[in-house]
């Protein structure tokens, strides 16, 4: 039953909940100066400091992997929220497609105009009406 989700029914939600309050032990231990920020860790602040524990037994380290697995969409979206702000400070700057296309490692303007796109529509769907 350790890879089975009690009833199969558990939500998302649920999930990341009890990955955040699992990793969070390991977030809350690592020393000051890692890049773990004071206050409630972001997902990417929990799977960094999962990916940093060293002295774990095997079960545990099984436990917490799972964990970490479940906060992997909670991180990309963190990810893309911070990937539009810049790219909205980027065009509040008016600095071009084509520079923020460098900028980013993307091969034209409109590849940049594109992933913004395909951002904003994205973090536009996770918004709850």
């Amino acid at each position: 039953m350790g890879d089975e989700v009690a009833g199969g029914d558990r939500s998302r939600a649920g999930l990341e909940r009890d990955a955040r309050a699992r990793l969070a032990g390991i977030a809350d231990g690592a020393k000051r100066g890692t890049g773990v920020r004071a206050g409630a860790p972001s997902a990417i602040d929990l799977l960094l400091a999962h990916a940093r524990s060293v002295d774990l037994d095997e079960g545990e380290r099984a436990e917490l992997a799972t964990a970490a697995l479940h906060l992997v969409p909670a991180a990309q979206a963190e990810l893309e929220s911070a990937e539009i702000a810049a790219m909205s400070a980027a065009r509040d700057a008016r600095l071009s497609w084509r520079r923020i296309a460098d900028a980013l490692g993307l091969q034209s303007p409109q590849a940049a105009q594109q992933r913004w796109e395909r951002l904003r529509g994205r973090a536009g769907s996770r918004i709850v009406r």
